[in-house]
């Protein structure tokens, strides 16, 4: 068996808007050639050029309140970054975050493609719809326990996201994340306001539960196995597993995302194997947006002979400027 565990993690949205995502797209062939194709299939169905409405935004914030353009950027960039790793990586596990999942999904094997940019226009098309509800969340270096130990009663806002052990990020009303953040300052806990109008992964989202519930869609067991943040499930291919529905989509939009427990119970099942010795996760990203949160999980799994020997590798190490760097960094390690 292979020593070396090679995991490609699908980030959610807090990347996409970054103009790094740009570059290989404008100096690269194969990244040229494949998003273009990803984003014809698209305007074929929609009528529209994500890529074009993107470039549009590419220096504001303001794209993450259209969630249709965020999830169908997230899926070419992402979908065509695995395509081209994939010509001599294959991984031995793929995980999703939030709307990461989608394009995670079919390159797992789980839908097709046309049902992945269904599920990914369909997901943002819904989330556009809970905007209206005036949502805001804010990224914590901390965790519940310790929030509620030093601040009491923290008010009618909810946990939305576990990253790591110390970091977590919740969702509420705008105006109760506002008073939120001042008892978070007042406390001296590190803080950070999403520029996102919206609340996700939380009880807000069940005013779309119905209608993502009446998405229907095929999907079939995974290629490769297969584990979502929002639920802990993994899908290995067995055929005793449950297929990916319209329920477990629900799931990825209104559970909890779950980054630090579903890392845990990887780290887990490694630290239990004999003959894995190095693993390595590479972020379906232009840079690297959950290496701190990743060692900090790695910290918290007991025996973590991963952390002692130092054989566990986020990538990329730094931002993508040409595709050499991508198979380089990678090959290095696996050798």
């Amino acid at each position: 068996m292979d020593s070396n565990y090679l995991i490609y993690l699908f980030c959610g949205q807090k990347v996409i808007w970054d103009k790094r995502n740009f570059y290989l797209y404008e100096n690269d062939e194969f990244f040229k050639n494949k998003m273009n194709f990803l984003n014809e299939k698209i305007k074929e169905k929609y009528g529209f050029s994500t890529i074009e409405r993107v470039y549009q935004y590419a220096e504001k914030n303001e794209i993450l309140n259209d969630q249709i353009l965020v999830h169908l950027m997230l899926l070419i960039f992402q979908i065509t970054l695995f395509e081209f790793l994939t010509q001599k990586h294959k991984p031995n596990l793929i995980v999703g975050i939030s709307c990461g999942e989608i394009p995670a999904l079919y390159c797992s094997g789980i839908v097709d493609l046309d049902t992945s940019i269904d599920l990914s226009y369909k997901r943002g098309y819904y989330l556009n719809q809970t905007l209206s509800f005036g949502g805001s969340m804010v990224y914590i270096e901390s965790n519940d326990a310790t929030l509620r130990e030093k601040i009491g009663d923290l008010g009618p806002v909810v946990q939305a996201g576990i990253n790591s052990p110390n970091t977590c990020f919740y969702g509420g009303k705008e105006e109760a994340i506002d008073e939120f953040i001042v008892k978070l300052n007042q406390a001296n806990f590190y803080n950070k306001k999403f520029f996102l109008k919206g609340c996700f992964h939380s009880p807000h989202m069940e005013s779309i539960k119905k209608d993502i519930l009446d998405i229907g869609f095929e999907s079939k067991q995974p290629s490769i196995p297969f584990i979502s943040v929002s639920n802990n499930k993994m899908l290995s291919g067995s055929i005793q597993e449950d297929l990916y529905n319209s329920n477990s989509l629900y799931e990825n939009i209104r559970n909890t995302v779950q980054t630090s427990f579903t890392f845990q119970r990887i780290f887990t099942d490694i630290e239990k194997s004999q003959s894995i010795k190095k693993a390595i996760i590479y972020e379906m990203c232009p840079f690297s947006s959950n290496n701190d949160y990743i060692t900090d999980i790695l910290q918290s799994v007991e025996g973590n002979k991963l952390s002692m020997d130092q054989t566990l590798f986020c990538l990329p190490s730094k931002p993508i400027i040409d595709t050499n760097f991508l198979f380089d960094e990678l090959q290095m390690l696996l050798n």
